[in-house]
Parts: C-alpha cells; sequence; structure tokens
C-alpha cells in the first residue's frame, strides 16, 4: 500500500491524467483481490463449522441411539423391577446432555409418590434429598410437572425452566443447577390403565414438544411401564404359585394324618390323588401305581365295578353320594361321593370318602331288620300313625290314620303330609321344622296340632314325633296323633 501512495503522490507532482487513472485501477483490482481472498476464508470457515456442527450432531445422535438400545436390553434383560429402573436411571444419566434422571411410583391409596431410583450429577443437585409429590387431585400442585404428568397420564415438556409457569416450584434450583429444560413422562402398564409412575429427565440442553428425542424418550416410558407391569404380575403370579403349593403341601400332610381314607379323581374317573390311608388300607398300591389310572385299569382293587357307573352318574347331573354302606372285597365301608366345581358350577373332579365299617354295617342291618318289624307293628296299633321322609312324603299309613282322616293307603302313600292333613297356616311352620331337624339336629318338639281330614275342616290333636334310620340314605319321621297327651 506505501507504492501504491508513492505512485499516487508522483502522479499528482507531474499532474498526468493517466498516471492516475492506472493508479486507481491498480487500487481497485487489489482490493478486489483482498475481498475475494476474505470471503473464501470466510466460506472455509462455516464448512468448517458445518462439518464439526454436522459431526457433534452425528456423534450425539449415534449416541443416543446407543442410549435407546442400551435401555431396552436393560428391560429385556430384567427380572426384578427395583433393579431393572435403577438400571435405567443410572444409564439415562450416562448420557451427557441429561444431568437429572428420576422414577417416581405412585401409591394411590396413600395419594402420593416419592422418588424411588434417581441419578442427580447436577451442581449444585437438582433434587431435594426428601421428594414426595401429592398426587391428591384436589390438592395437587399445579407447578409441579410430575403430578400433573402422573394425573393427567401425559408427557409434560418444560421446555424453557424459567419461563414455564408450570414449573415455577423448580424454577430456582433449575437455574443454580443449570437446567435448561425438563421433561416428565407417565409409565402406563396399558394403554387404557393410569399410570404406575412417572420418568422425569433434567437436560442442560434445550428440549422441544416436537424433538425427535422426545417421541423417542415417549417410546421408552411406554415399553418401561408396560414391562415394569409384567414383571411385577409375573412375580404376584409366582407369589400366588408358591403360596398354592405351600398350601397344598399343608393340606397333603393334613389328609395324611386322617385315619378314613380320601380320595380324589379326574372327569375320566382316574385317580389324581389320595391320601395315605387311602393308598396303604384300601387299594393296598403306591401313589405311582394309582395316580392317572382307573379302577378298571387298576383290575379294580375296591372290587364292585358297578360303582363306575354311578360314579359317572355324578358327572351327568347325579346327586352326591352320602353315607352310603359299600362292599369292597368283602369289606363294608361307609362312602360319600361328590364334585368338586369350579367357581362356574363346572364339575372339575369327584371327590370321596371311605370309613371301614364292618361292624356298623352290621348294626345298620339289624336296625333295618327291627324298623321292618316296627312298621309291621305301627300297621296294627290303634291309634293313628304315619311315617315320612325329609321331602315330607308320606311312606307309612296305617288304618287308624285311614279311619281318622279319611284317606287310604293308595291315595296317602308318596303324597305330602302338609298338603293331605294341613291347614294352609299350618303348612310352612311345620316344614321349617322339620327342615331344622334334619339339617341343624334339632329335633320337633311333642305338642298341638291343627289338622284336618278329608271331610272335617279342622282336627286337633297331640303329635308325637321321632327320627328312624338317621345313617340310612333315607332316614324317616314318625308321628304319632292321639287325642291327649300320653307318656
Amino acid at each position: 500500500m506505501n507504492i501504491l501512495y508513492c505512485y499516487l503522490l508522483l502522479a499528482l507532482l507531474m499532474g498526468s491524467g493517466v498516471w492516475i487513472y492506472l493508479l486507481m485501477k491498480r487500487i481497485h483490482t487489489h482490493q478486489s483481490r483482498l475481498m475475494a481472498q476474505a470471503h473464501a476464508c470466510e466460506e472455509r470457515e462455516a464448512q468448517t463449522k458445518a462439518m464439526a456442527q454436522t459431526l457433534a450432531t452425528s456423534e450425539s445422535q449415534a449416541a443416543f441411539s446407543l442410549l435407546q438400545l442400551d435401555l431396552h436390553t436393560i428391560m429385556l434383560d430384567a427380572e426384578e423391577s427395583g433393579r431393572m429402573l435403577q438400571h435405567l436411571c443410572d444409564r439415562l444419566y450416562s448420557y451427557a446432555p441429561f444431568s437429572v434422571a428420576w422414577i417416581g411410583l405412585a401409591n394411590y391409596t396413600e395419594h402420593e409418590m416419592h422418588c424411588s431410583y434417581l441419578c442427580d450429577r447436577a451442581e449444585p443437585r437438582f433434587l431435594p434429598p426428601e421428594l414426595s409429590i401429592n398426587l391428591n387431585p384436589l390438592e395437587a400442585d399445579q407447578t409441579d410437572p410430575a403430578a400433573l404428568s402422573l394425573l393427567g397420564g401425559r408427557t409434560i415438556v418444560i421446555e424453557e425452566s424459567q419461563n414455564d409457569p408450570r414449573f415455577a416450584k423448580w424454577k430456582s434450583r433449575a437455574k443454580f443447577s443449570r437446567i435448561t429444560s425438563y421433561t416428565c413422562f407417565a409409565l402406563h402398564p396399558e394403554a387404557d390403565k393410569r399410570p404406575i409412575g412417572v420418568l422425569c429427565i433434567g437436560s442442560e440442553l434445550p428440549l422441544h414438544s416436537d424433538d425427535a428425542t422426545i417421541t423417542a424418550l415417549e417410546a421408552i416410558a411406554r415399553r418401561m411401564g408396560a414391562h415394569l407391569h409384567d414383571i411385577e404380575l409375573q412375580r404376584h403370579l409366582s407369589l400366588e404359585r408358591r403360596n398354592a403349593t405351600e398350601h397344598a403341601q399343608a393340606l397333603h400332610q393334613l389328609l395324611d394324618a386322617l385315619p378314613v381314607g380320601i380320595f380324589w379323581k379326574d372327569l375320566h374317573l382316574r385317580y389324581a390323588g389320595a391320601n395315605r390311608a387311602f393308598y396303604q388300607h384300601y387299594l393296598g398300591l403306591t401313589p405311582a401305581e394309582a395316580i392317572g389310572k382307573s379302577d378298571e385299569e387298576l383290575g379294580w382293587p375296591l372290587g364292585a365295578p358297578q360303582l363306575a357307573v354311578q360314579e359317572r352318574e355324578l358327572f351327568y347331573g347325579g346327586q352326591n353320594q352320602a353315607n352310603r354302606f359299600e362292599q369292597h372285597n368283602k369289606r363294608w365301608m361307609l362312602a360319600s361321593r361328590s364334585l368338586l366345581r369350579d367357581g362356574e358350577g363346572h364339575p372339575l373332579q369327584l371327590a370321596g370318602v371311605m370309613v371301614e365299617s364292618s361292624q356298623l354295617y352290621h348294626h345298620y342291618r339289624l336296625m333295618q331288620t327291627q324298623n321292618k318289624n316296627l312298621a309291621k307293628l305301627i300297621e296294627l296299633l290303634p291309634f293313628p300313625i304315619c311315617a315320612y321322609d325329609q321331602n315330607r312324603q308320606i311312606k307309612i299309613w296305617n288304618h287308624a290314620c285311614e279311619l281318622l282322616f279319611g284317606y287310604s293307603p293308595q291315595e296317602a302313600l308318596e303324597q305330602k303330609l302338609e298338603t293331605l292333613i294341613m291347614p294352609p297356616p299350618q303348612r310352612n311352620p311345620f316344614m321349617a321344622k322339620l327342615d331344622a331337624w334334619f339339617t341343624q339336629n334339632r329335633p320337633m318338639l311333642d305338642g298341638k296340632m291343627l289338622l284336618k281330614a278329608k271331610t272335617i275342616p279342622v282336627i286337633e290333636r297331640y303329635a308325637t314325633h321321632w327320627l328312624l334310620d338317621r345313617m340310612s340314605e333315607q332316614p324317616l319321621v314318625v308321628s304319632i296323633f292321639t287325642d291327649k297327651m300320653t307318656n
């Protein structure tokens, strides 16, 4: 430039217009070259910055992609919810832009949520030592994004921590901890279920609602909620299975301690289990030899193939069999069988109880013989006597009853007692007393009864009752009707 000034001065002294023109052209050319060089330098700097920014963005995207992959791997490998959530927090915390990551689990019964798992590397710490959030909808803090996210079941994005009124409660702490943006994600166990907790992330970099990072984190939060629900469900199922196993073991120990034989069969009448007494004293087989096989496949160890027919009838609407005498290989058993049903009433298994009762059976047979003789005697007695079963159907109707009430045995037998000889007001009280005798072992008291005959509307008689064959399949009640109280 000094040379140019010298040429200019010389041209002025010499007063030559040519020299001035040449000098100005030289100056213009030199300035253009300098401007082109400066522009080229600026372009190179811009390209360098763009390349650096692109590289940084690529590195950030690669780091975030790796973060997503690691988070999914942690969830896939997790078998316990607490360890999984802590590992997720640790991994989120290791991502450079995220300086705070914490997970809170809701307690809807107590209307509160505590910070259960956290990582906070902000300086100073962003989160307080004890973090508790009120979940009562009527008292919830509208300046706490975690409460808003959980109660609303949605993502809350605080794009500017210092300007968003929903973040007023945390504004000062965010300023000192350099938290620029703060996002809370609701953890849903299922799409239509209320959240079980929240995932909250504080970032030093600004994040916006439409950022791809937010969308990716929402997907991660959905996966976290579903996976946490699955783990807890598996834990409850495992606990229920363990409790069921313990209860089954305790039940088997109890059944094995009983001196009576107890067994249960499946719908195909194959043995599904039994207690020790049944295996040892009735079947004479081990559990391994009996389970999964029917009586027929076992060679009828209890004898009496016709019992299989009776058991099968139970599955097709038959009545439970209670206190029936059965002969098995020359031994008399007092047996009961009933169906075990599910909650909807469908049959599941057949259960039975057997007690060796040969001596009791001989007493029973003797009692039956005595009852037959008693029936013959009742027919000959001069006062009205009738016998009826639990359903009030008349089974015995002697000649004195026919004379008193006007009904022949053909007319009276198998009829309902209350319909035949009782006025309507007396029927329901009588049926209630009879039912209490059979079901609650409360005998009917002797006393006056108002009755009716075929041709007489009201007859007053003193009635005495007693129960016959209580241990049999068809016990009978015998009633005697007399003009007055007798001993």
